[in-house]
C-alpha cells in the first residue's frame, strides 16, 4: 500500500479517530494513545479561563509540529503497518485543534488554565517519547523492507576495512570522508522521505512501478571485489582517456568510487531530484576543499 496516498486521505481537523492500542504496540502505546483521547476532550471542552498562557498554546503548537513531521517522515521512509498511520492521523488531528485553539486564544484573549496547561505538556512530552520508540521499533515494519541492523553494521564494518586498505589511493581522505557524508545521508529520515515522495511521483507520472526507482547503495568492498575482476579494462580506460558513465547513479556512489579511488573521469546520470542534488551538494563540497578527479552528475 502506497504510504503517500495514505497521508494525503488524512483528514485536517477533527477529534481523530478513537483508536485501541493493538498489542505490537506496547504499554508506552496504549499509554500515548489514552493520553491523546484525553487532549481531545479537553480541547473540545470550554475550559478556557485567564489570559495568561497563549505563549504556552503557540509553543505547544510548535511542538506537535515538529512531532508530526518527524513521524510523518519516519512512515514515508518505512512502510509502516496501518496502525502507525492511525497514529500520525490522530496527531495531524490533534494539532489542527491546537491550532485553532491557538487562533481563538489570540482573536478573544481566553486561555488555558494552568491544569489543563499540564496536561497538554504531558501529552506533548509522550508523544515525543513515543516517536522515538516507534523510531526503533521492528515489528511495526514490513519485514520484506527491513535490512537488520546487525546486518547492516557488518557491512559498514567490512567497508571501512576495505578503506583502510587504500594505501596507495592518492585520494584517500576524501573517498573516506563522501562515504561517510553519504552513509549518515541515507539513515537520514529527511532524505528518505522525500527521496519516497520523488519515487512515488515519477512512478505515477510515467507508469512504472515505485520498485524502478528503488534506491541502492554499493558498498566499496562489494564494488572493490567487481573492479578487480576488470582490472585491464579500468587500465585500458585511463590511458584512453576515455570517460566512465553510470546510468542511475543514485547519489552517486560508483561516481566517486571510479573518480577518488581510480582516477577516473566519471559522470553519473539520475532523474530523481533529491538524489541528483545530494549527489552535486557532495560534489560541490569536495571541490571547495580541493578539486578531486572529474566526479561529474547530470
Amino acid at each position: 500500500m502506497d504510504p503517500t496516498a495514505q497521508l494525503s486521505t488524512l483528514p485536517a481537523v477533527g477529534p481523530g479517530p478513537t483508536l485501541m492500542a493493538d498489542r505490537s504496540s506496547g504499554s508506552s502505546g496504549q499509554e500515548y494513545l489514552q493520553q491523546s483521547q484525553v487532549v481531545v476532550r479537553l480541547l473540545q471542552s470550554s475550559a478556557w479561563a485567564s489570559r495568561s498562557c497563549h505563549q504556552k498554546v503557540a509553543q505547544l503548537h510548535r511542538d506537535m509540529t515538529l512531532q508530526r513531521d518527524k513521524l510523518e517522515a519516519i512512515v514515508l521512509a518505512r512502510r509502516y503497518k496501518a496502525n502507525t498511520l492511525e497514529i500520525l492521523q490522530l496527531l495531524q488531528s490533534l494539532q489542527a485543534i491546537v491550532q485553532q485553539t491557538l487562533q481563538d486564544t489570540s482573536s478573544h484573549g481566553h486561555d488555558i488554565p494552568d491544569a489543563a496547561w499540564k496536561v497538554l505538556r504531558n501529552y506533548a512530552d509522550q508523544a515525543e517519547v513515543f516517536r522515538s520508540q516507534l523510531d526503533s521499533r521492528t515489528d511495526l515494519v514490513d519485514q520484506d523492507t527491513l535490512i537488520p541492523l546487525s546486518r547492516r553494521s557488518h557491512m559498514l564494518q567490512r567497508e571501512q576495512t576495505a578503506l583502510s586498505h587504500q594505501a596507495t589511493c592518492p585520494c584517500k581522505a576524501r573517498l573516506c570522508a563522501v562515504v561517510k557524508l553519504l552513509r549518515a545521508l541515507e539513515t537520514s529520515y529527511t532524505f528518505q522521505s522525500s527521496l519516497a515522495m520523488a519515487s512515488c511521483t515519477q512512478a505515477d507520472a510515467s507508469r512504472r512501478t515505485h520498485e524502478t526507482f528503488a534506491y541502492g547503495s554499493t558498498p566499496f568492498h562489494s564494488w572493490q571485489a567487481i573492479m578487480a575482476q576488470v582490472s585491464k579494462e579500468v587500465e585500458q580506460t585511463r590511458h584512453a582517456d576515455l570517460e566512465l558513465m553510470v546510468w542511475g547513479s543514485s547519489v552517486g556512489w560508483l561516481v566517486f568510487y571510479s573518480a577518488l579511488s581510480l582516477g577516473l573521469t566519471s559522470s553519473g546520470y539520475e532523474i530523481l531530484e533529491p538524489l541528483h542534488n545530494a549527489a552535486i551538494k557532495l560534489q560541490q563540497q569536495l571541490q571547495a576543499s580541493r578539486p578531486p578527479p572529474s566526479a561529474q552528475q547530470s
